[in-house]
């Protein structure tokens, strides 16, 4: 990686992110849909913008537009091979529970291990920050990790402010095409009591393994992977929930 060039997994993209799960007993099933977009704004600088879409299946079929976010990050070069990420977004509380069954958002959020749960929370406006970092060690591995804490605040009749801090580390082996292993938690020391209807209620931390393979071009991406979780409620892997990871786009810098 040249001096000063933006690592090729932190540049500008429009693209399209999706996770899907079934339960072990074959009866209920969610798909997440997101589009996204990061466009440079200035230098190493990017505006983002998400607009998640579920599909929840389980007596009957839901279709839902989850919270859209806004926001802005920004990719510090700190070192010879070290890269800090900074910046955050606000959701339009477009996802609203009076509106919507818990039915069609619950299994949404699940199939993603309750990573970025905002997204598909309902009656929130959720402030979300981010920070991460990635570091190159040789022409082969490549180090990340991330720390995004979020605040829900209440909209109509959720009268519950709620927090949770997202965080994750993945380690790959391989700059251009290359294959690794993300691990991931979701902390909820806040959900012991929630203002609406959500099976996540009074489960305080939820962990996920994800093994992935990723292909890294200058002018498209694509990264893949299977999604095991090893909360009490969502796992153990592959026998009671177990989900794919898809992200795939094209690079607009």
């Amino acid at each position: 990686m040249a001096e000063g060039i933006v690592p090729l997994s932190q540049r500008g993209a429009i693209g399209l992110e999706t996770s899907s799960f079934t339960g072990g007993d074959g009866d209920v099933s969610g798909l997440s849909v997101v589009l996204f977009a990061r466009m440079p704004f200035a230098p190493h600088t990017f505006l983002d913008v998400r607009l998640p879409f579920g599909l929840a299946m389980d007596e009957r079929t839901d279709a839902v537009l989850g919270n859209v976010t806004l926001g802005a990050h920004h990719v510090a070069h700190v070192g010879r091979a070290l890269w800090l990420t900074m910046g955050g977004d606000v959701g339009l509380a477009t996802l609203s529970g009076k509106t919507h069954h818990h039915g069609s958002y619950e299994p949404v959020s699940a199939s993603r291990a309750y990573w970025d749960l905002h997204e598909y929370f309902p009656s929130i406006l959720p402030i979300h920050a981010r920070l991460g970092a990635e570091a190159h060690f040789g022409p082969l591995m490549i180090a990340r990790v991330q720390i995004e804490p979020v605040l829900y605040i209440p909209l109509g009749r959720n009268k519950e402010y709620e927090v949770a801090i997202q965080h994750a580390a993945e380690l790959q082996i391989g700059h251009r095409i290359g294959g690794g292993v993300r691990a991931q938690g979701v902390a909820l020391p806040t959900f012991d009591n929630v203002g609406v209807r959500h099976e996540v209620a009074r489960n305080l931390y939820v962990l996920a393994i994800e093994p992935f393979l990723a292909m890294e071009r200058d002018s498209a991406f694509v990264r893949t992977g299977l999604l095991l979780p090893f909360d009490e409620e969502l796992g153990p892997p592959l026998d009671h929930t177990w989900g794919f990871h898809f992200t795939a786009g094209v690079r607009v810098d």
